[in-house]
């Protein structure tokens, strides 16, 4: 079996139509993913194998995903194979190369938004071990972000909003959820520009996926080098699932004063009409 580096890794951000365009992605003939949505290579704690960390306790996150993966996933000994080196083997650039040996002459990739906050040095790991790999950064209304991946926190630790909720109570709660901090996106285009070429970086907009979906797709494919994808084998429109709660206009207000000065300068890195109508509305509340 040979083993070859990824095409692409998409990096996020969360909330931002990555489970759609990995969906969509699956479904192309032409590409190939590994069983494992995000493989975190870059941003891992050491080269242990992933066992080794949770027997230490250190990764609650991939002792669940791995029963979940041992009750529903393995339905074949290539699917028990990879698996077992996933979870075995020491994690270099060769084990990762071996992920995605399945692939062949078909695309593949894999999707990490913990990657739009990789550091400095692990970016230039990434580009030095990868030179030609192509990042895709998938991106919304900061505002709208931050509130999205406020309700995917409380979701996921079982909190709700209460009736008597103030200001300082969504403050807090969107400061645990680095609702905020992942809204920021100047500084990662900056560090991505300053390892990777720019036509190695496609940005992708939520908003046109949610406009088009067939033409959002095509666009990506065709910066990935593939044929578009038919239209009866798009997936459904992106549709949160834990966004039930609507943004009181206080908390839209104060989103926007906190995040209006980085919308400002990464809207002057994007140069996109979608940005621009992003730095009206926040100039717009935080009067």
């Amino acid at each position: 079996m040979v083993h070859r580096p990824p095409d692409f890794v998409c990096i996020g951000e969360q909330r931002c139509g990555t489970t759609w365009l990995y969906q969509a992605l699956r479904r192309h003939p032409d590409v190939r993913l590994p069983p494992v949505k995000s493989i975190g290579f870059f941003t891992r704690q050491s080269d242990l194998p992933a066992v080794a960390h949770m027997l230490a306790g250190e990764a609650p996150g991939e002792a669940r995903k791995m029963r979940r993966v041992l009750r529903t996933k393995i339905r074949s000994f290539d699917q028990l194979s990879w698996f077992a080196r996933y979870y075995f083997d020491h994690r270099g650039d060769d084990w990762y190369r071996g992920l995605f040996a399945k692939a062949g002459d078909r695309l593949t990739g894999e999707f990490c938004h913990r990657y739009a906050q990789a550091t400095p040095a692990q970016l230039a790991a990434m580009r030095s071990s990868f030179p030609d790999l192509k990042l895709v950064f998938l991106i919304r209304d900061p505002i709208d972000r931050a509130w999205s991946g406020l309700c995917r926190y409380l979701a996921r630790t079982g909190r709700v909003i209460g009736t008597d909720w103030e200001l300082s109570d969504f403050r807090s709660a969107l400061t645990a959820a680095s609702a905020i901090q992942k809204s920021k996106y100047a500084s990662t285009i900056r560090a991505l520009r300053s390892e990777f070429p720019e036509e190695q970086i496609q940005i992708g907009y939520l908003e046109e996926l949610k406009d088009d979906a067939a033409q959002f797709l095509a666009g990506i494919s065709h910066w990935l080098g593939i044929p578009p994808l038919a239209e009866e084998l798009l997936p459904p429109p992106t549709q949160s699932r834990t966004s039930s709660y609507s943004m009181p206009e206080a908390v839209e207000k104060w989103l926007a004063q906190e995040l209006v000065t980085d919308i400002s300068d990464a809207c002057q890195l994007l140069g996109s009409p979608i940005s621009a109508k992003w730095v009206e509305r926040a100039e717009r509340l935080g009067v």
